[in-house]
Protein backbone atom coordinates (compact mmCIF):
# COMPACT_ATOMS: atom_id res chain seq x y z
CA UNK A 1 0.00 0.00 0.00
CA UNK A 2 2.82 2.49 1.01
CA UNK A 3 4.42 1.73 -2.54
CA UNK A 4 1.10 2.65 -4.48
CA UNK A 5 0.95 5.76 -2.53
CA UNK A 6 4.52 6.95 -3.43
CA UNK A 7 4.07 5.78 -7.04
CA UNK A 8 1.03 7.98 -7.30
CA UNK A 9 2.65 11.14 -5.79
CA UNK A 10 5.68 10.98 -8.06
CA UNK A 11 3.92 10.92 -10.78
CA UNK A 12 1.55 13.74 -9.44
CA UNK A 13 4.89 15.58 -8.97
CA UNK A 14 6.80 15.09 -12.55
CA UNK A 15 3.94 16.17 -14.53
CA UNK A 16 4.02 19.61 -13.82
CA UNK A 17 7.79 20.04 -14.16
CA UNK A 18 7.64 17.87 -17.61
CA UNK A 19 4.84 21.08 -18.53
CA UNK A 20 7.38 23.91 -17.16
CA UNK A 21 9.86 22.25 -18.81
CA UNK A 22 8.20 21.65 -21.90
CA UNK A 23 6.67 25.68 -21.87
CA UNK A 24 10.54 26.96 -21.72
CA UNK A 25 12.02 24.95 -24.45
CA UNK A 26 12.50 27.89 -27.24
CA UNK A 27 10.39 27.49 -30.41
CA UNK A 28 12.53 27.46 -33.85
CA UNK A 29 10.73 30.18 -35.99
CA UNK A 30 9.62 29.01 -39.19
CA UNK A 31 11.56 28.90 -42.03
CA UNK A 32 11.06 32.36 -44.32
CA UNK A 33 9.65 30.86 -48.09
CA UNK A 34 12.57 32.52 -51.11
CA UNK A 35 10.14 34.76 -53.11
CA UNK A 36 9.59 33.31 -56.90
CA UNK A 37 10.61 35.94 -59.17
CA UNK A 38 8.50 35.91 -62.34
CA UNK A 39 9.29 36.75 -65.68
CA UNK A 40 7.39 40.01 -66.83
CA UNK A 41 4.23 39.59 -69.13
CA UNK A 42 5.18 38.68 -72.80
CA UNK A 43 3.62 42.10 -74.04
CA UNK A 44 6.21 43.59 -72.19
CA UNK A 45 8.97 42.16 -73.35
CA UNK A 46 8.38 41.33 -77.18
CA UNK A 47 10.04 40.37 -79.44
CA UNK A 48 12.18 38.93 -76.03
CA UNK A 49 10.59 36.13 -74.40
CA UNK A 50 11.43 35.44 -70.33
CA UNK A 51 11.85 31.57 -70.26
CA UNK A 52 11.69 31.14 -66.19
CA UNK A 53 14.42 28.61 -65.41
CA UNK A 54 15.01 28.63 -61.45
CA UNK A 55 14.12 30.89 -58.80
CA UNK A 56 15.99 33.66 -59.47
CA UNK A 57 17.66 32.60 -63.08
CA UNK A 58 16.11 32.85 -66.71
CA UNK A 59 16.96 32.55 -70.32
CA UNK A 60 16.39 35.62 -72.75
CA UNK A 61 15.77 34.95 -76.13
CA UNK A 62 15.07 37.80 -78.48
CA UNK A 63 13.91 37.43 -82.32
CA UNK A 64 13.63 39.99 -85.27
CA UNK A 65 15.32 43.05 -83.38
CA UNK A 66 14.50 46.51 -85.10
CA UNK A 67 16.49 49.45 -85.20
CA UNK A 68 13.25 50.80 -83.11
CA UNK A 69 13.01 48.26 -80.78
CA UNK A 70 14.05 49.26 -76.75
CA UNK A 71 15.88 47.11 -75.83
CA UNK A 72 17.08 48.86 -72.61
CA UNK A 73 13.19 48.96 -71.20
CA UNK A 74 13.22 45.03 -72.31
CA UNK A 75 16.39 43.89 -70.06
CA UNK A 76 15.74 46.26 -67.48
CA UNK A 77 12.13 44.47 -66.83
CA UNK A 78 15.06 41.34 -67.02
CA UNK A 79 17.65 42.71 -65.36
CA UNK A 80 16.43 41.02 -61.74
CA UNK A 81 17.02 37.59 -62.74
CA UNK A 82 20.33 35.89 -62.97
CA UNK A 83 20.40 35.15 -67.07
CA UNK A 84 21.76 31.56 -68.19
CA UNK A 85 20.92 32.29 -71.98
CA UNK A 86 21.05 35.82 -73.66
CA UNK A 87 20.07 35.08 -77.62
CA UNK A 88 19.58 37.22 -79.81
CA UNK A 89 18.73 35.89 -83.12
CA UNK A 90 17.54 36.79 -86.72
CA UNK A 91 18.05 40.38 -86.60
CA UNK A 92 20.04 43.17 -88.15
CA UNK A 93 22.08 45.22 -85.40
CA UNK A 94 24.99 48.13 -85.71
CA UNK A 95 25.87 47.87 -82.28
CA UNK A 96 24.26 47.42 -78.91
CA UNK A 97 24.88 49.71 -76.82
CA UNK A 98 26.69 49.41 -73.12
CA UNK A 99 23.90 51.26 -71.16
CA UNK A 100 21.52 48.18 -71.65
CA UNK A 101 23.56 45.38 -70.61
CA UNK A 102 24.69 47.31 -67.11
CA UNK A 103 22.41 45.79 -64.92
CA UNK A 104 22.35 42.49 -67.22
CA UNK A 105 24.15 39.07 -65.05
CA UNK A 106 25.10 36.61 -67.99
CA UNK A 107 26.45 33.48 -68.43
CA UNK A 108 25.99 32.76 -72.04
CA UNK A 109 25.58 35.06 -75.21
CA UNK A 110 24.15 33.11 -77.99
CA UNK A 111 24.06 35.21 -81.78
CA UNK A 112 22.57 33.27 -84.36
CA UNK A 113 21.63 34.68 -88.13
CA UNK A 114 22.79 38.25 -87.27
CA UNK A 115 24.06 40.84 -89.05
CA UNK A 116 26.54 42.47 -86.67
CA UNK A 117 29.30 45.30 -87.56
CA UNK A 118 30.58 46.28 -84.64
CA UNK A 119 30.78 45.00 -81.11
CA UNK A 120 31.93 48.59 -79.18
CA UNK A 121 29.77 47.84 -76.27
CA UNK A 122 32.96 45.78 -75.09
CA UNK A 123 34.97 48.76 -75.28
CA UNK A 124 32.87 50.59 -73.47
CA UNK A 125 31.90 47.94 -70.41
CA UNK A 126 35.67 48.00 -69.91
CA UNK A 127 35.66 52.02 -69.36
CA UNK A 128 32.16 51.97 -67.08
CA UNK A 129 33.10 52.69 -63.33
CA UNK A 130 31.71 50.33 -60.88
CA UNK A 131 32.32 47.63 -62.89
CA UNK A 132 29.35 45.73 -64.57
CA UNK A 133 28.23 42.45 -63.55
CA UNK A 134 28.48 41.38 -67.29
CA UNK A 135 32.05 41.41 -67.12
CA UNK A 136 32.89 38.76 -64.15
CA UNK A 137 29.79 36.82 -65.28
CA UNK A 138 30.28 35.98 -69.18
CA UNK A 139 31.47 32.16 -69.66
CA UNK A 140 30.88 31.80 -73.23
CA UNK A 141 30.02 33.35 -76.30
CA UNK A 142 28.75 31.11 -79.03
CA UNK A 143 27.67 32.82 -82.75
CA UNK A 144 25.97 30.94 -85.49
CA UNK A 145 25.44 32.01 -88.66
CA UNK A 146 26.43 34.99 -88.36
CA UNK A 147 28.28 37.91 -90.55
CA UNK A 148 30.60 40.60 -89.94
CA UNK A 149 31.80 39.54 -86.91
CA UNK A 150 35.63 39.12 -88.38
CA UNK A 151 35.73 43.10 -87.99
CA UNK A 152 35.18 42.85 -84.21
CA UNK A 153 37.84 44.11 -82.11
CA UNK A 154 38.37 41.21 -80.23
CA UNK A 155 40.66 43.28 -77.88
CA UNK A 156 37.22 44.70 -76.32
CA UNK A 157 37.46 40.95 -74.64
CA UNK A 158 40.01 41.26 -72.39
CA UNK A 159 38.89 42.73 -69.30
CA UNK A 160 35.90 39.79 -69.09
CA UNK A 161 37.40 37.25 -65.97
CA UNK A 162 35.33 34.85 -66.49
CA UNK A 163 35.14 34.61 -70.34
CA UNK A 164 35.79 30.57 -71.00
CA UNK A 165 35.26 29.50 -74.49
CA UNK A 166 34.08 30.97 -78.07
CA UNK A 167 32.54 29.10 -80.18
CA UNK A 168 31.73 29.77 -83.64
CA UNK A 169 29.68 28.32 -86.33
CA UNK A 170 28.90 28.73 -90.14
CA UNK A 171 29.73 32.41 -90.12
CA UNK A 172 31.68 34.24 -92.47
CA UNK A 173 35.64 34.63 -90.67
CA UNK A 174 38.10 35.13 -94.02
CA UNK A 175 40.50 35.39 -91.98
CA UNK A 176 41.88 34.69 -88.20
CA UNK A 177 44.57 37.39 -87.21
CA UNK A 178 45.81 38.06 -84.04
CA UNK A 179 43.17 40.88 -82.92
CA UNK A 180 40.95 37.58 -82.14
CA UNK A 181 44.38 36.17 -80.22
CA UNK A 182 43.76 38.97 -77.49
CA UNK A 183 40.98 37.03 -75.48
CA UNK A 184 41.43 37.01 -71.65
CA UNK A 185 43.89 34.56 -70.65
CA UNK A 186 41.12 32.05 -69.16
CA UNK A 187 40.01 31.19 -72.84
CA UNK A 188 40.34 27.32 -72.79
CA UNK A 189 38.40 26.55 -75.41
CA UNK A 190 37.83 27.64 -79.14
CA UNK A 191 35.86 26.50 -82.07
CA UNK A 192 35.45 27.39 -85.30
CA UNK A 193 33.36 25.14 -87.46
CA UNK A 194 31.70 25.38 -91.17
CA UNK A 195 33.63 28.22 -91.74
CA UNK A 196 33.21 28.34 -95.71
CA UNK A 197 35.48 31.58 -96.23
CA UNK A 198 38.58 30.70 -93.54
CA UNK A 199 41.70 31.35 -96.34
CA UNK A 200 44.47 31.92 -93.57
CA UNK A 201 45.36 32.36 -89.70
CA UNK A 202 47.98 34.93 -89.07
CA UNK A 203 51.31 34.17 -87.52
CA UNK A 204 51.12 34.06 -83.52
CA UNK A 205 47.01 34.55 -83.65
CA UNK A 206 46.61 32.40 -80.75
CA UNK A 207 49.86 32.05 -79.16
CA UNK A 208 48.55 34.21 -76.10
CA UNK A 209 46.28 31.73 -75.22
CA UNK A 210 48.51 29.69 -72.64
CA UNK A 211 44.99 27.96 -70.92
CA UNK A 212 44.08 27.17 -74.43
CA UNK A 213 42.88 23.28 -73.50
CA UNK A 214 40.49 22.59 -76.87
CA UNK A 215 41.36 24.03 -80.23
CA UNK A 216 38.67 22.95 -82.91
CA UNK A 217 39.39 24.59 -86.44
CA UNK A 218 36.88 22.55 -88.92
CA UNK A 219 35.32 22.40 -92.17
CA UNK A 220 37.14 25.41 -93.66
CA UNK A 221 39.11 25.64 -96.95
CA UNK A 222 42.43 25.94 -94.82
CA UNK A 223 45.50 24.28 -96.89
CA UNK A 224 47.83 25.07 -93.83
CA UNK A 225 48.33 24.95 -90.67
CA UNK A 226 51.56 25.95 -88.90
CA UNK A 227 53.21 25.37 -85.43
CA UNK A 228 53.77 28.98 -84.67
CA UNK A 229 49.54 29.85 -84.78
CA UNK A 230 49.34 28.15 -81.21
CA UNK A 231 51.48 28.75 -78.11
CA UNK A 232 54.99 27.63 -77.39
CA UNK A 233 54.40 25.66 -75.51
CA UNK A 234 51.25 24.25 -75.81
CA UNK A 235 51.29 23.34 -72.32
CA UNK A 236 47.56 22.76 -71.81
CA UNK A 237 46.20 21.73 -75.04
CA UNK A 238 44.46 18.24 -75.03
CA UNK A 239 41.79 18.15 -77.62
CA UNK A 240 43.34 19.62 -81.67
CA UNK A 241 40.83 19.02 -83.91
CA UNK A 242 41.88 20.33 -87.92
CA UNK A 243 39.44 17.71 -89.91
CA UNK A 244 37.15 18.86 -92.68
CA UNK A 245 39.70 21.12 -93.86
CA UNK A 246 41.91 21.11 -97.17
CA UNK A 247 45.82 20.40 -95.25
CA UNK A 248 48.05 19.14 -97.82
CA UNK A 249 50.95 18.71 -95.86
CA UNK A 250 52.08 19.43 -92.23
CA UNK A 251 54.96 20.86 -90.78
CA UNK A 252 57.84 18.72 -88.80
CA UNK A 253 57.33 21.10 -85.97
CA UNK A 254 53.59 20.47 -86.09
CA UNK A 255 53.33 18.55 -82.63
CA UNK A 256 56.37 20.10 -80.97
CA UNK A 257 56.07 21.24 -77.41
CA UNK A 258 52.37 19.44 -76.60
CA UNK A 259 52.79 17.23 -73.52
CA UNK A 260 49.05 17.27 -72.53
CA UNK A 261 47.61 16.12 -76.14
CA UNK A 262 45.59 13.59 -75.87
CA UNK A 263 43.44 14.06 -78.51
CA UNK A 264 44.62 14.77 -82.53
CA UNK A 265 41.87 14.64 -85.22
CA UNK A 266 42.87 15.10 -88.74
CA UNK A 267 40.55 13.09 -90.44
CA UNK A 268 38.96 14.40 -93.71
CA UNK A 269 41.88 16.52 -95.20
CA UNK A 270 43.90 16.39 -97.96
CA UNK A 271 46.97 14.49 -97.01
CA UNK A 272 48.87 12.25 -98.86
CA UNK A 273 52.18 11.93 -97.14
CA UNK A 274 52.83 12.32 -93.23
CA UNK A 275 56.47 12.58 -92.30
CA UNK A 276 57.73 10.50 -89.06
CA UNK A 277 59.76 12.83 -87.67
CA UNK A 278 56.08 14.93 -87.58
CA UNK A 279 54.50 12.53 -85.12
CA UNK A 280 57.56 11.35 -83.61
CA UNK A 281 56.93 13.60 -80.35
CA UNK A 282 53.09 11.82 -79.63
CA UNK A 283 53.74 8.41 -81.32
CA UNK A 284 54.25 6.62 -77.97
CA UNK A 285 51.50 8.32 -75.65
CA UNK A 286 49.48 5.39 -74.57
CA UNK A 287 46.16 7.55 -74.49
CA UNK A 288 46.40 9.15 -77.22
CA UNK A 289 43.66 9.18 -80.19
CA UNK A 290 44.79 9.79 -83.69
CA UNK A 291 42.01 10.14 -86.57
CA UNK A 292 43.99 9.98 -89.70
CA UNK A 293 40.74 8.34 -91.12
CA UNK A 294 39.71 9.73 -94.98
CA UNK A 295 42.50 11.27 -96.28
CA UNK A 296 44.13 10.38 -100.11
CA UNK A 297 47.05 8.58 -98.49
CA UNK A 298 50.23 7.81 -100.90
CA UNK A 299 50.90 4.16 -100.24
CA UNK A 300 54.85 4.79 -101.01
CA UNK A 301 58.12 3.60 -98.76
CA UNK A 302 57.72 7.16 -97.12
CA UNK A 303 54.41 6.00 -95.28
CA UNK A 304 55.21 2.64 -94.35
CA UNK A 305 56.44 3.78 -90.99
CA UNK A 306 52.34 4.34 -90.30
CA UNK A 307 51.74 0.79 -91.12
CA UNK A 308 54.55 -0.44 -88.30
CA UNK A 309 53.11 2.24 -85.90
CA UNK A 310 49.71 0.61 -85.85
CA UNK A 311 51.17 -2.91 -85.76
CA UNK A 312 52.86 -1.74 -82.68
CA UNK A 313 49.79 0.61 -81.34
CA UNK A 314 47.05 -0.05 -82.97
CA UNK A 315 45.11 0.97 -79.61
CA UNK A 316 45.41 5.00 -80.49
CA UNK A 317 43.60 4.55 -84.04
CA UNK A 318 40.35 3.74 -82.08
CA UNK A 319 37.48 2.78 -84.13
CA UNK A 320 37.68 4.84 -86.98
CA UNK A 321 40.12 3.10 -89.32
CA UNK A 322 39.44 4.64 -92.93
CA UNK A 323 42.88 4.98 -93.79
CA UNK A 324 43.06 3.98 -97.65
CA UNK A 325 45.15 4.23 -100.29
CA UNK A 326 44.48 6.50 -103.31
CA UNK A 327 48.40 5.62 -104.84
CA UNK A 328 50.22 4.09 -106.23
CA UNK A 329 47.11 2.27 -108.23
CA UNK A 330 48.19 -1.07 -107.32
CA UNK A 331 47.19 -0.37 -103.89
CA UNK A 332 44.17 1.84 -104.13
CA UNK A 333 41.29 1.43 -101.96
CA UNK A 334 43.63 -0.93 -99.92
CA UNK A 335 43.34 -0.25 -95.90
CA UNK A 336 47.04 1.29 -94.85
CA UNK A 337 46.83 -1.18 -91.31
CA UNK A 338 45.86 -4.19 -93.61
CA UNK A 339 49.07 -3.93 -96.11
CA UNK A 340 52.54 -5.59 -95.21
CA UNK A 341 55.79 -3.73 -94.76
CA UNK A 342 57.11 -5.27 -98.40
CA UNK A 343 54.07 -3.04 -99.44
CA UNK A 344 55.42 0.41 -99.35
CA UNK A 345 57.39 0.40 -102.19
CA UNK A 346 59.30 3.42 -103.61
CA UNK A 347 61.57 3.70 -106.96
CA UNK A 348 65.33 2.88 -106.59
CA UNK A 349 66.50 6.35 -107.24
CA UNK A 350 63.62 7.63 -105.32
CA UNK A 351 65.42 9.73 -102.91
CA UNK A 352 63.48 9.46 -99.00
CA UNK A 353 61.82 12.18 -97.25
CA UNK A 354 63.53 13.59 -93.89
CA UNK A 355 63.57 11.42 -91.17
CA UNK A 356 62.16 8.47 -93.46
CA UNK A 357 63.46 4.86 -93.73
CA UNK A 358 63.15 1.58 -93.92
CA UNK A 359 62.42 -0.29 -90.73
CA UNK A 360 62.42 -3.70 -90.09
CA UNK A 361 59.49 -5.64 -88.06
CA UNK A 362 61.02 -5.38 -84.41
CA UNK A 363 62.22 -1.83 -84.38
CA UNK A 364 60.46 1.44 -85.06
CA UNK A 365 63.71 4.08 -85.84
CA UNK A 366 63.25 7.46 -87.31
CA UNK A 367 67.06 8.94 -87.89
CA UNK A 368 68.65 11.41 -89.91
CA UNK A 369 71.78 10.02 -91.22
CA UNK A 370 72.10 11.70 -94.28
CA UNK A 371 70.16 14.70 -93.97
CA UNK A 372 71.42 17.44 -91.01
CA UNK A 373 68.82 17.58 -88.04
CA UNK A 374 66.45 20.46 -88.09
CA UNK A 375 67.50 22.68 -84.79
CA UNK A 376 63.74 22.40 -83.38
CA UNK A 377 64.32 18.66 -83.48
CA UNK A 378 66.01 17.15 -80.19
CA UNK A 379 67.75 13.56 -80.29
CA UNK A 380 65.09 12.37 -78.50
CA UNK A 381 62.13 13.38 -81.38
CA UNK A 382 64.99 12.51 -83.74
CA UNK A 383 65.14 8.92 -82.25
CA UNK A 384 61.94 7.42 -81.86
CA UNK A 385 61.58 3.42 -80.42
CA UNK A 386 58.91 1.28 -80.30
CA UNK A 387 59.96 -2.08 -79.79
CA UNK A 388 57.62 -5.21 -78.86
Amino acid sequence: MLYVLLFVLGAATAAPSEAVLGESAPQEPPEAEVPILQCPLASETYPCSCLHVRADTADVRCYEIQPSTNLQKIFGLVSKFQISYLTIADSILDHLPAEILLPLDISVIKLSRVNYTRLSFLNDLARIYPVPRLLYSLYSIEVDRARGIDKWDWSGFQGFSALDRVIIRESSFPRLTKSFGSLPNTVTEISFEDIRDMESIAFGALARLHNLTTLRIKGTPLDVFERNVLPTPAAKLRVLDLSKNRLKSLPLDFLNEMPALQVLSLKENQLASLAAATFAPISLRSRLQLNLARNPFNCDCNLSWLNLLFSKNSAIFGTDLEMQCSEPAALRGEFLHALEPKDFQCPRSYNLLPFQRAYDSNLLEFEAERIPQPAFLSQAEASLKIRK
